[in-house]
Parts: C-alpha cells; sequence; structure tokens
C-alpha cells in the first residue's frame, strides 16, 4: 500500500494538483481499509471444495463398481508376469513338475492374454475340465500356480509401481484374487455384497 501511495504522491507532485485533490486520493487510499481481494473463479472454488471433501459420491461410489477394471488388470498382469522372465525361475521347476516344456507353455498364455479380461475368462484359465487334454490340464496348474506366486509376491510391487489409479482399491482385492486362484472353483465373484471400508 506504501508503493502505491508514493506512486500517487510522485503523480500529484507531476501534475500540480490542488490540496483538496490530494485529500481526496489519500482518503481513498488509506491503510485502515480492508485490501482489495481478487474474486475467485467458480471452477476453482469447486476443485478446492473436492480436495477438502475428499471428493464428491459419486467418485466413491465409481470407485466400488471398477471390479471389472480390477478383474481384467489382474488377469493381464497374471499373464504377463508367467510370460516374463522375472517368473522363469519359478516357471522351469513348475514345468518340470508337470513334464511340460516352458516353450509351449509360453505361447499357450500368450494366447489367452486377451480373454483374462472377465471372471470367467480366468476362471477357464485355472480350472481343469474334464475335456481338456493332459498337456492343456498341465498349463492351466502350472498357470494356477504361477499366479499364486505372482499374487504372493510380485502384486503389490506391480501395484505400486505401474499406472494404476485405484491402488488401494488393488491391493484390497489382492487378498481376494490369491483365495479365487486356489480355490478356482469357488471363482463366481469378486466384490462381497457388502460394502467395507478399507
Amino acid at each position: 500500500m506504501r508503493i502505491l501511495k508514493k506512486k500517487i504522491e510522485k503523480s500529484v507532485g507531476k501534475l500540480g494538483l490542488d490540496k483538496e485533490r490530494e485529500d481526496s486520493l489519500e482518503r481513498e487510499f488509506s491503510d485502515d481499509e480492508e485490501p482489495i481481494r481478487p474474486k475467485r473463479n467458480k471452477k476453482a472454488n469447486k476443485k478446492t471444495a473436492k480436495k477438502k471433501n475428499g471428493g464428491n459420491n459419486q467418485s466413491k461410489k465409481k470407485k466400488w463398481t471398477d471390479s471389472k477394471n480390477i478383474i481384467k488388470n489382474y488377469g493381464k498382469a497374471m499373464c504377463s508376469f508367467a510370460t516374463s522372465e522375472v517368473a522363469l525361475p519359478y516357471l522351469l521347476p513348475l514345468c518340470k513338475q508337470e513334464q511340460i516344456s516352458p516353450q509351449r507353455f509360453v505361447p499357450w498364455i500368450q494366447g489367452k492374454k486377451e480373454n483374462l479380461d472377465t471372471i470367467e475368462g480366468i476362471r477357464n484359465c485355472l480350472l481343469v475340465y474334464e475335456g481338456d487334454t493332459p498337456e492343456i490340464s498341465s498349463f492351466k496348474r502350472v498357470f494356477q500356480q504361477i499366479s499364486e506366486i505372482f499374487l504372493k509376491y510380485f502384486a503389490v510391487n506391480w501395484i505400486y509401481s505401474g499406472k494404476l489409479t485405484h491402488r488401494l482399491i488393488h491391493l484390497y482385492f489382492r487378498f481376494k484374487m490369491l483365495r479365487r486362484v486356489r480355490n478356482p472353483e469357488a471363482f463366481t465373484y469378486l466384490k462381497a455384497s457388502r460394502r467395507k471400508k478399507y
């Protein structure tokens, strides 16, 4: 405010205004008055209100309805892990135990990657049916074991180092996915009927 007063005094002095005009300018810019605040944009106010409230109710509901994406994300991540070099130390003994070659398992699981976006798709890759050939049933057992290893030891790193937006929800559903992978016969749903706070 002082800087503004000095500028006014200099301009008044240069212009040679009379004493009455100087007094009226001083009254207009006195320190007793409240400072002038800029008007805020309505959009900015809404954004700050959402930040303070933690978002609106629609975003909270959307988080719970994203279970479709959770299944899709976990399915593709399990498949990617099974075909990665990180899984080789785990995959080789499992393939040896089931008497299958890893060179035949990797293309099979890569072909199934697009079908792992639903509960039914993941369930079909885990369950051994009566009509399956011995090789396919061995592939399914290996995939079940390698998925269990991924969910136990590698899923947390995948959740926090990836591009996932709902990290906490993926972490919450990790144990549910692990239970469903261990018992694929019961893999018919993912989220409970009652909503829990986590």
